[in-house]
């Protein structure tokens, strides 16, 4: 079985008011202000539409799409729509999920999602009739019967969480593996100052995508130890914040400059900087060294880096856009939390970490980081991530594997520290081996399931038609069979994507039962060979010289003179801005003739030779797999 569609989402601008709460008649400029305004103003007041919420995009979306649920539903059985929602007797209720899971059980597995359909459904109910009564208790109980009868999980699933040495090794394949493609290298620099900036600030993905020039502030201030040279300050103010609870005031996070830095690779000034420069954001400072070569003004304890008036309202974190001579960087339209989503998911799938990366999971981290420093007291965490409480964290953040040395604790022992944190860490799991892509054997499986094969067949006979009368697709756009083939394209797509994820899924599951299995029985019979330390870099590629070049400078080691650590960071500046602004060379992929068998590589023959075995399901494992789906 396959999910769904999604349902599209019609987008507003932020924030941007319904029609709804608009003034329902129409007034000359010249009335506005006058008695008779204000009279009629006030006779044609609607209580429901002016006092509601404005909610952002995404959530309005939501809601109309529940509402479209409600409709369908209420049309299905004969009842009228605001009626039944006004009065809602708690048998309606039930009887309306039950059926929104039931048409939409192929894509609803776990409960927590009837909780957000819950949820939207009472905001949807608030928005279009006013009322927000409905009993806490009927919810609990009703939604434990629905659950148990659609079999919902009820499961929560393990909320990963990054620190420092886990964003070290994301970072670590980012720059240096060939397994992380990009369409333009500045998204590299893009993604990997995303990854700093939301361990440090512990900031919600929405909060940092939004981000401005203007929402830098960079300055050089004395050395407050009397040294000779200045540190670097950037203070970046975050104003596209969650506004659920009402507008919150902005929080600005000041980063300063670590003295002789080990780890340029985590250090967001020398990505932030890179991408400035290579944009010419600031106004007087055209090179990496001209900065290294400034001072604060004498009788002044700031200097002050301006950035010109024309980059202040532009996005820093930009998307692509294609043009006739290919991509380019998109010069004020922003990237999105989407893209975010999946680059991470992506990189941390590279990397080898066994639970997806999200944005999330580094807010994780640095809510555990904050919980944990004696520098950042309970109420500065709660300021820092905008929670109105400690409950929110409690709750919601902190992890379930317990960090602390517990059995320390009882024993009256020194608590091992640093074995917990790695035992409670995400780097733990990490095994490039684990499969990430389909092979083409499994590539086969996909396109041998039994409704991917139907649904081509119904595309193929739908194109087959629109070209005898049409000639091109392109011609039928706006005839009815034209609708019906994009979304049969749709379906398709869907549902192929579905059979990919749920093989991968599988197998990635099976691979974590029975490697460690076989691991120990090579060590056993063979010991630990050093091929197996190189796992995972079979496949990868020669990097380009601005690629090698920029991470060589980030992996330099700290010199002890200043001058030549400012030679250093100066360096990997102006090799990060070079690379942010070349494309990515395109890799010719290697043709094979028909009938080779592809599902072997080279390497593998070599692991064999050599005693190395990886698991691979058997043909009832596989087929077993496909025919579930």
């Amino acid at each position: 079985m396959t999910r769904s569609i999604k349902p599209r989402l019609r987008r507003r601008g932020h924030n941007a008011p319904r029609s709804a709460v608009h003034a329902i008649w129409d007034v000359d400029a010249t009335d506005v202000g006058s008695a008779e305004y204000y009279r009629r103003r006030e006779e044609e007041f609607d209580d429901t539409s002016h006092t509601q919420k404005i909610y952002k995009a995404g959530t309005e979306s939501l809601s109309d799409w529940i509402k479209e649920l409600w409709d369908q539903y209420c049309e299905h059985v004969g009842k009228d729509a605001i009626a039944t929602l006004k009065a809602m007797p708690i048998k309606v209720l039930d009887n309306f999920f039950h059926y929104v899971l039931h048409t939409r059980r192929a894509s609803v597995r776990h409960a927590s999602t009837l909780q957000t359909y819950w949820n939207v459904f009472t905001l949807m109910r608030r928005k279009e009739t006013g009322i927000v009564d409905i009993n806490p208790l009927v919810k609990t109980q009703m939604h434990g019967r629905l659950a148990a009868d659609f079999e919902l999980s009820t499961e929560r699933k393990p909320k990963a969480i990054v620190r420092a040495e886990d964003e070290f090794e994301l970072l670590k394949v980012l720059w240096g593996s060939s397994r992380v493609p990009m369409e333009h290298e500045r998204l590299r620099v893009q993604l990997a100052l995303l990854i700093q900036l939301a361990g440090i600030t512990g900031s919600r993905p929405s909060a940092l995508m939004g981000i401005t020039y203007s929402d830098f502030a960079l300055s050089l201030l004395k050395d407050p130890n009397g040294g000779e040279w200045p540190r670097l300050v950037v203070d970046v103010t975050l104003t596209q914040t969650k506004s659920y609870l009402g507008p919150k005031a902005h929080n600005t996070i000041p980063i300063p400059q670590v003295a002789s830095e080990p780890c340029l690779l985590l250090c967001p000034q020398i990505m932030l900087l890179s991408l400035m420069f290579a944009d010419q954001a600031f106004d007087g400072l055209t090179e990496p060294d001209q900065l290294f070569r400034l001072k604060v003004t004498p009788g002044l304890h700031e200097q002050r880096l301006p950035i010109k008036e024309e980059w202040q309202r532009i996005p820093i974190f930009r998307r692509l856009k294609h043009e006739v001579r290919g991509v380019v960087v998109s010069p004020d339209v922003a990237a999105t939390a989407t893209w975010l989503r999946d680059k991470l998911n992506a990189l941390g799938k590279a990397t080898g970490f066994y639970l997806p990366v999200g944005p999330y999971c580094f807010r994780r981290g640095a809510g555990e980081a904050f919980d944990s420093s004696s520098h950042i007291s309970e109420s500065q965490r709660n300021l820092i991530l905008q929670h109105a409480s400690s409950a929110v964290f409690q709750n919601s953040y902190l992890s379930r594997y317990i960090t602390a040395d517990t059995q320390a604790a009882f024993r009256g022992l020194e608590p091992q520290t640093a074995v917990m944190r790695a035992a409670s860490g995400m780097s733990r799991t990490i095994d490039p081996r684990r499969l990430t892509a389909l092979t083409a054997e499994q590539q086969a499986q996909v396109a041998r399931h039994p409704e991917v094969k139907l649904l081509r067949r119904y595309r193929k006979g739908l194109k087959s038609k629109i070209r005898k009368r049409y000639r091109t697709i392109s011609r039928a756009r706006g005839s009815a069979i034209y609708s019906v083939y994009r979304h049969a394209v749709r379906d398709c797509q869907n549902t192929s994507k579905a059979v990919r994820k749920a093989i991968v899924a599988e197998s990635r599951r099976l691979y974590q039962r029975h490697q460690p299995t076989l691991d120990i029985e090579r060590q056993l019979n063979h010991g630990v060979e050093k091929r197996q330390q190189k796992a995972g870099l079979e496949d990868e590629q020669p990097l380009s010289s601005h690629r090698s070049r920029a991470l060589n400078a980030l992996l330099s080691f700290v010199p002890f003179d200043p001058e030549e650590e400012s030679n250093r960071r100066s360096e990997a500046i102006a090799a990060v801005a070079v690379l942010s602004q070349k494309r990515e060379p395109v890799m010719p992929k290697v043709c094979r003739p028909r009938g080779v068998n592809t599902t072997l590589s080279p390497s593998d023959d070599d692991n064999k030779e050599e005693g190395t075995r990886r698991y691979r399901p058997s043909a009832v494992q596989r087929n077993s797999t496909v025919e579930g789906l």
